[in-house]
């Protein structure tokens, strides 16, 4: 949604007559910060997304060991037993 406003903006801006060349500068320099710093929100909003599922599996994986120990033990056993045979 917010990609697609940003286009339309620069397509007008890139068809547009304004009618001093200097303020036509002026606002494809504006536009061009304005899409660096909504690139940037998209990347922390990303980041701190993957951080949250991350976080949330981990607890996850705490509440199911502490809940389930000897299935844990036996999956860990053998898991390490598939590791040594190279698997």
């Amino acid at each position: 949604m917010i990609k697609d406003t940003l286009t339309k903006i620069e397509d007008l801006l890139k068809k547009s007559t304004a009618p001093d060349e200097i303020q036509k500068t002026e606002l494809q320099n504006l536009f061009a910060k304005l899409k660096s710093e909504v690139l940037e929100l998209s990347k922390e909003h990303s980041e701190h997304k993957d951080f949250s599922t991350l976080e949330t599996l981990s607890s996850s994986l705490e509440e199911f060991e502490v809940s389930h120990p000897k299935f844990v033990a036996a999956l860990n056993s053998i898991s390490t037993t598939l590791s040594n045979m190279g698997i």
